[in-house]
Formats: C-alpha cells, structure tokens, sequence
C-alpha cells in the first residue's frame, strides 16, 4: 500500500472537496439571468439582421454554459468549511465564451472591421483582452466609443453600395458589446420581490426606455461602470419638472389601460365607458387618424406618420435614420423600425396611442442628453441659474452641482442683478 505525501493528501482532498461543493440559488440565477438576458439579446439582433456565423457562435456559447454550469463557477474558502459552496466566475465564463467566438472572429476574413475595433479596446485577441483585463468595464467602455466613431463614418449610401455589410458588421459589433456587458453586470443580477405593475411593466430608472426585471436600468444604461450610469443621472436631475411629470404620467397610463387600451368618444354610452381598459380621445382628429392607423388603411397614414416624426421630431429623427423606417409596408414594421433606432430592446407595444407618447418622451430626453450628456459641455453657471428658475433650493442645487452654498448664492444673486 503507498503512502501519500502531506502535500499529496491536501491536494486530493481539495480535489473531492471542489468536486462535491453545491451550487447556490443565487449563483444559479445569475447563471440562468446571463443565459437568458444573452438569449432574448441574440434573438433581437437576429431581427435586427448580423453575421450568421456571429450569430450561431454565441448561441453555441449560450448552450454551453447552460449545459455546463459548474464549469462556470469556482470554489471558494477553504475546502473544510462547513459552508461548501461554490461562485460565479466571470473569467471562466470568458474562457467558454472565447472558445467558441475567437475561432469564428479569426478564420473569418470578412470579420477585419470587428477585430480592429476589438483592438483598440485592448480585445484582441479576444482571450488576451478578456483574461488579462484589470477593468473590463473600462474597456467595454473604450469598445462602445470605437463602435460609435465607426458608426459615424456609416451612411445609408455606403451600406446600400456594399450590401448592407456595414450595416450588419455595426450591428455585429453591437451585439458582442451587449453579451460582454451582461457578463460584466453579473454580479448585479439578485432575485427580486415580486413587484405590483400589473403588466410586468418596467422603465429604466433614469430614461424613458424599457428596462429587465432583474435590473435597475435600461440596456443603454446598465453598465457596471459609472460613466453611463453617471452620464444617465446627470441628465435625468436636469429634467424639468414638467417633463418628469410627463414620463410619470406616461408610465401609470401604461399600467392602468394596458398595451391596447379601448378608445373612447365623449358620446359614447355609459356600457362603453365600463370598459377598464377606455381612453377617452378629446381630440376628434387624433381618434379617427389612430384608428385608421391600425386598420388596413395603414399606407394611407404613414405619410402623416412619417412627417410628423420628421417635422415635430428632430432629435428622434436623428437616432432613426439608419433603420429605413419610411419604407415600412405595414405598422408593425414601422414600429418596430422606430423602436430599434431608439434601441428600445424590451418595448414590443403597437399601439398608436403609446407609440404617439413614446416618440414624445424620446425626444424630450435625447433633446437634454444631447444639451447635458457631456458633462464637459455643461457650463456649471448656467445649470445653477436654470435650477433655481426651476424652483429649486439652494441645498438641492448643491447637491447636483456639487459647489458650495457661498458660490451658488453668488451666481443667483449675479443673475438676479444681470436680469
């Protein structure tokens, strides 16, 4: 019979230990969140349309992980622990998700645009960039703003000319950014309590967009990383009152009528009006043009549509250029083409009554993250001058600004003296 060393038996007793550790409920569904989360983000950017390859290449690394979701997580404290289980990994999820991406990204020859985008982030190679990161959120960061110079440069003639392969490698680009970020956010995924809105109905905290239940923001704004969180709070605190009331406002209607709400004409019978679902139009005009929007008279409103976008909607007109809303063939698809300019992920509503406010919330918050998203940009007198003509007080100004009361009270008594 051999004997083994002490250092022999520690080692085989690690080994049986590491393998009979328990999974925990909350590891589980941090697991289950980023299998899911990847799942509906690929299936949206299938519509959307991406390199197939790229495509079936993170469904495979999604099957993976779900068949192999051990392999996904790591053992932690000592193996004599009464307590024995084991953790989220996210450098072993990168090594799966490596495993099945960086073998398309290099024999792929038509996939040079990504990997040179990948490297100015430092992402490439891919298991370089993804092991050897002291700051992935850092990175994914550097990855985003590499994406938008590239999307810059693209233009609906360029892609029209190529086959629309600029399009797709933007939209590829999009998608890997996306997977990244849920395995960056990991950590945040924590079961929730079960929640009142009747329609499992929920908005990012900060913007107008639809956000996962598992998560306090929307897709744009849920980086683990402060600057967008941080870019997100700074415009939602510059928010006027009248629009904060009006995104409120919006959201309750929501919860109360539904995703179809029952229009409603002021002569419309008492029976008619029991219907808990009624919107009452005011406006006579607006009722029938919405009617006729979702019957088969669409092709008869969408000039309507599309110029009321374009005219009322700048900043909305801007975001929606590229996904060739006009030459929609039905509402359906035109909505859904607005929707995917707005990177509106989670919203799948077509009623014209809600996408008629969407639009509107939209360019209220594009026009103040356009004027107050680069905090660069922001000029702190002015913001302290239009703080206190919203009505706000001295302390609730400091505490946006972040300067002193003495410095504050200068500005607004400078101003009060200017006027």
């Amino acid at each position: 019979m051999t004997t083994q060393s002490a250092e022999e038996t520690a080692v085989s007793r690690k080994l049986f230990y590491d393998a009979t550790r328990q999974v925990p409920d909350s590891t589980r569904y941090k697991i289950f969140e980023i299998i899911r989360q990847t799942r509906d983000t690929v299936k949206y950017f299938d519509e959307v349309g991406i390199y197939k390859d790229f495509s079936l290449g993170i469904k495979a690394f999604i099957q993976d992980v779900e068949d192999n979701i051990d392999e996904v997580c790591i053992a932690h404290g000592k193996p004599t622990k009464r307590k024995n289980q084991k953790s989220f990994n996210r450098k072993n999820l990168a090594n799966i998700f490596c495993d099945h991406l960086e073998p398309i990204l290099s024999q792929n020859a038509g996939f040079s645009y990504l990997q040179l985008i990948l490297a100015k982030a430092g992402l490439w190679p891919l298991r370089d960039g993804l092991l050897k990161s002291e700051s992935l959120g850092d990175q994914l960061i550097t990855f985003k703003n590499a994406i938008t110079d590239y999307e810059q440069l693209l233009s609906f003639e360029d892609s029209k000319a190529q086959g629309l392969n600029l399009k797709i490698t933007l939209e590829s680009l999009q998608l890997l950014w996306e997977v990244l970020s849920i395995a960056n956010n990991a950590k945040n995924f924590k079961p929730l309590q079960k929640q009142s809105s009747q329609l499992g109905l929920y908005w990012c905290k900060c913007c107008f967009r639809r956000r996962d239940k598992s998560l306090m923001y929307c897709r744009i704004h849920s980086s683990e990383v402060d600057t967008e969180q941080g870019r997100a709070e700074r415009i939602r605190k510059r928010l006027p009152s009248d629009a904060q009331k009006m995104f409120r406002r919006y959201q309750t209607m929501r919860k109360l009528l539904g995703n179809n709400p029952f229009f409603l004409e002021a002569n419309d019978s008492i029976g008619e009006a029991d219907n808990q679902n009624a919107y009452l139009i005011d406006n006579i005009e607006e009722f029938y043009f919405f009617r006729q929007t979702i019957t088969e008279e669409w092709l008869v409103s969408k000039n309507t549509w599309i110029d009321a976008i374009e005219s009322q909607l700048p900043y909305v007109t801007a975001v929606i250029a590229h996904t060739h809303y006009k030459e929609a063939d039905s509402w359906p698809r035109f909505v859904a083409a607005l929707f995917q300019g707005l990177q509106e992920k989670h919203e799948a509503v077509n009623h014209p009554l809600w996408v008629k406010q969407i639009l509107e919330i939209a360019e209220t918050w594009l026009f103040y993250e356009d004027r107050y998203g680069d905090g660069r940009k922001t000029e702190t007198k002015q913001q302290i001058q239009e703080l206190h003509q919203q009505g706000k007080s001295v302390k609730e100004i400091q505490t946006t600004v972040g300067k002193s009361l003495t410095y504050i009270y200068r500005i607004i008594k400078k101003n009060s003296v200017d006027s």
